[in-house]
Order: structure tokens, then sequence, then C-alpha cells
């Protein structure tokens, strides 16, 4: 489910992509997003805010516009 999710925010013309910081079990995580006008596709991730976790969930070919 969550590739389809991710495939359909990937192929919107425009998204809008963030990621927050919390803590799991005292630990710092990190959840990550990319949404369209159809829906979100999320991502958490343990101490993880580099490019590698962001092309999880923004495809580093994404060609439409991203919004901050």
């Amino acid at each position: 489910m969550q590739d389809s999710i991710v495939k359909a925010v990937n192929d919107s013309p425009m998204i809008v992509p963030d990621e927050s910081g919390w803590r799991v079990g005292g630990e710092g995580a990190w959840l990550w997003t990319a949404g369209d006008a159809s829906g979100d596709g999320l991502l958490g991730r343990p101490n993880g805010r580099g490019y590698d976790e962001a092309c999880e969930v923004n495809s580093p070919e994404y060609s439409g516009v991203m919004v901050a």
C-alpha cells in the first residue's frame, strides 16, 4: 500500500515534502512526509534525516514542483 501512495505522490505535478522529529522509546526518530492534493506518503525512520531517507518518499527523479 505504501509503495502505491509514494508512487501517486511522486506522479503529482506538485508536492509538499516535510520531515518532523520525535522520540520513540526515548530515541530520536524522523517522520518523512510528501503530500499532494490526493493524500500523503509517510515514512518513519530512526535517526535518519539525510538524502537517502528523503529519497524513500521523494523520488530523486521527481520533476514537478516542490513547495517548502
